[in-house]
């Protein structure tokens, strides 16, 4: 299967991944959003819109069902990088709480203020990259399954990356491997490559998807 150099514009379900390897989801009882692990797909807390996304709009918020969510209204600004910020009608900037996984706004946009977006396909990408029951995953270069990533404990200067095995890579520039990869069906395999953090170096996988995945229709 055949990774393209460059993204289609289309109309997509996004995500947002903050820096630690969280998504940012709806939490009800606040009526606004929270962060979680990396766990699956059944997850509120996702917009619709073109992909590349625009410099600036104020998306609605979704449940899985269809349900249009009770977040406040959030300018959502892309920035050259593909981050995003998000900020509310007094400009203030959503940021995340390491210590209780709730958000927050703040004043400024910093590292904790950015989030990365994440299409249907590269979400799917990164559940067969994190459950080895999903998928599986080997180094091309000696073989080694790698049943899981491993996302930079809060705090850590290496934001928007993860071990995969001893090698970090880069998540901003993996996204359209993670896209390949979650449009594989169930025992197709891909060899691709992924960018290394702080490098110009790739490291080459082969992936094979198991078995479905909750909640990925």
């Amino acid at each position: 299967m055949a990774v393209k150099n460059s993204f289609l514009c289309s109309f997509e379900k996004v995500w947002f991944l903050d820096g630690y390897g969280h998504m940012l989801c709806y939490e009800p009882y606040r009526r606004g959003l929270a962060r979680v692990p990396l766990l699956g797909m059944l997850l509120k807390g996702f917009v619709a819109l073109p992909y590349p996304l625009p410099v600036s709009s104020v998306p609605t918020w979704w449940g899985n069902s269809g349900v249009p969510l009770e977040v406040p209204a959030l300018v959502l600004n892309t920035e050259d990088s593909g981050l995003v910020t998000l900020q509310d009608e007094a400009g203030a900037y959503l940021s995340i709480d390491v210590r209780n996984n709730h958000t927050l706004f703040v004043g400024a946009a910093n590292e904790w203020e950015r989030f990365l977006p994440i299409t249907h396909d590269m979400f799917q990408g990164l559940i067969l990259m994190t459950d080895p029951d999903i998928g599986e995953v080997h180094l091309s270069s000696t073989g080694q399954r790698i049943k899981q990533l491993e996302f930079p404990q809060a705090g850590a200067a290496e934001l928007y990356t993860a071990l995969l095995g001893t090698l970090r890579i880069d998540l901003m520039k993996s996204r359209q491997a993670l896209a390949a990869l979650g449009r594989l069906g169930v025992h197709d395999v891909i060899t691709l490559s992924l960018p290394l953090h702080n490098s110009e170096s790739c490291c080459e996988i082969t992936a094979t998807r198991l078995k479905p995945i909750v909640g990925e229709g």
